[in-house]
């Protein structure tokens, strides 16, 4: 009986992994967290303000798309592909390293 008690007594473990899941322990926000979860906060303000306030204006990005027309996207795979492919190699370009004792008539 008095053990029965003493186990009550005592603050039961979550079952699996003790941070994740339904059942687990919830950590304390300290001021730590609260200073950092600010700092992103603040962070994030400033981006929206940028994307707010760009820095060209639209006649300025109008006169730009104009100067740098948008590329073909199948010219893009296309370039992409070639830049990927190996070149192709005779069987003369690999075997020409054993003419270098031929002479040179």
């Amino acid at each position: 009986m008095r053990l029965t008690s003493v186990f009550l007594s005592f603050k039961r473990m979550p079952r699996g992994h003790i941070w994740r899941g339904k059942q687990r322990f919830v950590r304390e926000v300290t001021p730590l967290d609260k200073d950092i979860m600010l700092q992103k906060l603040k962070v994030e303000e400033e981006n929206l303000f940028y994307l707010r306030h760009p820095y060209l204006t639209v006649q300025q990005e109008d006169l730009f798309i104009k100067a740098h027309p948008p590329r073909d996207p199948e010219l893009v795979k296309l370039e992409k592909r070639r830049a990927t492919v190996k070149p192709n190699v005779t069987i003369e370009e690999r075997l020409n390293h054993l003419r270098h004792t031929e002479g040179w008539d």
